[in-house]
């Protein structure tokens, strides 16, 4: 029985002799079984084998088995942080110990690596001055673990029990020894390094202390900034004209500073760039610097909370700041366009009674809320549609001056006669992509149907009912409004053979589009064409100032080469799909693109065909 005994002591301290490292990359049933292993043999040595083996080493025996289980434990307890274990066996094993035994047993344990050393080999260590030893040992006293032994005494509060006690203590001893002997070892061998080494210690604090004095300037004047009266006086400005919105209140709206707060806004948002940028330099002197450079632990961490105040700052200025600017901006084109347009005053040119002023007035306050939300539901105005005050949108447009509504016709087809009148559509139609919709009034339409299509996401110009004059002032309040921000125009496209010269002509000589005549006239001159980066009926549409820049800006040598290669490579995708795929493998914007596909088709490429055009671009 005492050689039985002896040889289960032997396996009960070399199981509970683990590293923790070790443990935590054991899987999960093997560390169930090893923690029922250890319970069978705290059972054998508690109860059949202490007098056979000596009290003293039955004693720290056991303490040590209850040692190894605690720090099982602990490595269920942080898995449990990341995942959820459905297991009574484990759960049961995590509640078995207190919260000061866990936290003492995980300080203990981050210097296991000393019981793979011995005094000579910690004095050697240093004498090649290397830098994991130096880094261990000034660990060792930064945690204070000179006093570890006081915060798990009896006497310390602590709810540590006196089996775990013990063990901790026996491993402290050991390490502890087994540095202060390192230590001393490579003094006597020259007392003069002692001081070197305290000597780097202190400049190496220096270094860290000027670095935080630096960081911390910057980071308090960033909090100072953010936190401060200036910016809740500009938010305070930017809701004051939200709620003018929201209010309806358009003469307030039109007459409300918006160039201030913008202004404000800008200003405050350089200043934060400003400071963003001090903490990139200061990104750049942990790299350039060689005291610093040298010291990787520092360098390390001062960089994570360089790089923590620079990530939460532009979050800060990317998802506040700008976002406020663009609701000014969004605002100030929305008043902009609604005085074009005719909503709320009109020009004298085109006459309208009070109901038609309402409908033009609930189009404007529509479509503005409209840029303001999540949820991107655009809706169409039809004759069950409440608005404001329960005025019913039937109501207005079924009086004298207005034709009837009719019901949704079983082509597709939803036709609406009105002289003023705003269109909008529902989210399942065109929404998919995410794709935002410009403001778009259609005025002075005189008497004349829209036609809204099942697939289509515009007016269906090859069958439109308008006259020239009214169709040039109608593409030229939405190319107008199509340079807003976070808004795109959809591409008002079914056929552009629809188009006629003398709808150009008209547009040649408006005075009423407000938009550069060269740039429209190119864009009317693509439609004709048909060029496929417009509407395709497939939900896509791409940003209308993509087109325009990209006649006038040429990318760069490298960009043409690489766009010109995937091009040609991708034959068998046409239309958005083959220009998106381009712009993804290229890492090119869509301007580049197409001004690219615009010289290869003066080539005589044929860009823009479809995909029958293949065996043309393999013969080019």
């Amino acid at each position: 029985m005492e050689s039985e005994c002896i040889t289960i002591f032997r396996r009960a301290l070399q199981e509970a002799g683990r590293d923790y490292m070790d443990i935590v990359t054991m899987d999960t049933s093997s560390r169930k079984r090893m923690m029922r292993d250890l319970d069978n043999y705290y059972s054998t040595i508690g109860t059949r084998c202490a007098d056979k083996i000596g009290m003293e080493m039955a004693k720290s025996a056991l303490a040590n088995i209850k040692l190894a289980q605690l720090k099982i434990s602990l490595s269920f307890r942080k898995d449990s942080e990341n995942k959820t274990y459905d297991d009574q066996e484990i759960e049961q094993y995590v509640r078995k110990f207190t919260d000061d035994e866990y936290e003492a047993v995980e300080k203990l344990e981050h210097f296991s690596r000393i019981d793979s050393m011995n005094s000579e080999s910690i004095k050697t260590l240093l004498i090649n001055r290397d830098d994991q030893i130096y880094r261990l040992i000034k660990e060792w006293y930064n945690e204070n673990m000179e006093n570890f032994l006081s915060t798990i005494d009896i006497l310390s509060g602590k709810n540590v029990r006196g089996e775990i006690s013990q063990a901790m203590e026996e491993k402290y001893r050991n390490r502890f020894q087994k540095i202060t002997e390192g230590v001393i070892s490579f003094i006597q061998i020259d007392p003069g390094q002692i001081k070197k080494l305290f000597n780097n210690y202190e400049r190496v604090l220096k270094i860290s202390l000027d670095l935080e004095n630096r960081r911390s300037k910057i980071e308090n004047e960033l909090t100072e900034m953010i936190s401060g009266n200036e910016l809740d006086q500009i938010y305070n400005k930017v809701l004051e004209a939200t709620t003018l919105l929201k209010n309806r209140d358009l003469a307030s709206l039109k007459s409300f500073d918006i160039e201030s707060p913008l202004k404000e806004l800008k200003t405050f948002e350089l200043k934060m760039k400003g400071k963003i940028n001090e903490l990139e330099n200061e990104m750049g002197r942990l790299n350039s610097d060689p005291d610093i450079s040298g010291n990787p632990e520092l360098r390390e961490i001062e960089m994570k909370r360089i790089q923590s105040l620079i990530g939460d700052s532009n979050y800060k200025m990317e998802n506040e700041i700008e976002s406020q600017i663009g609701t000014l901006n969004t605002l100030k084109k929305l008043i902009a366009v609604s005085s074009k347009s005719g909503t709320g005053t009109f020009d004298s040119s085109f006459a309208c009674s009070e109901e038609e002023a309402r409908i033009r007035e609930v189009a404007f306050f529509e479509t503005a809320e409209s840029l303001f939300t999540d949820e991107k539901s655009i809706r169409l105005s039809n004759p069950r549609m409440d608005f404001e005050g329960s005025v019913k949108v039937k109501d207005i447009i079924n009086s004298n001056t207005f034709s009837e509504m009719n019901e949704l016709n079983g082509d597709g087809t939803y036709p609406v006669k009105s002289r003023a009148i705003m269109y909008r559509y529902q989210k399942r139609r065109f929404l998919r992509n995410d794709v935002r919709i410009g403001v778009a009034f259609i005025y002075n339409v005189h008497e004349s149907e829209i036609y809204r299509k099942e697939g289509n996401m515009g007016i269906g110009i090859d069958q439109h009912p308008f006259n020239n004059s009214d169709l040039a002032r109608i593409l030229g309040v939405l190319i107008e409004t199509s340079n807003m921000e976070n808004s795109y125009i959809i591409a008002v496209i079914g056929s552009p053979n629809g188009f006629e010269d003398s709808v150009i002509d008209q547009v040649k000589n408006s005075s009423n589009n407000g938009v550069d005549s060269k740039n429209f006239l190119l864009l009317l001159k693509d439609m004709r064409n048909g060029n496929v980066y417009f509407n395709e009926n497939n939900g896509q549409s791409v940003e209308i100032s993509d087109i325009l820049m990209a006649k006038d800006q040429p990318p760069g040598k490298d960009k043409i080469e690489k766009i010109r290669r995937e091009t040609l490579d991708e034959l068998k995708i046409s239309g958005i799909a083959r220009l998106k795929s381009i712009v993804r493998m290229t890492d090119c914007s869509t301007k580049d693109v197409i001004y690219v596909w615009k010289s290869m088709e003066k080539e005589g490429l044929g860009i823009q065909s479809k995909v029958q055009d293949e065996e043309v671009f393999k013969k080019k």
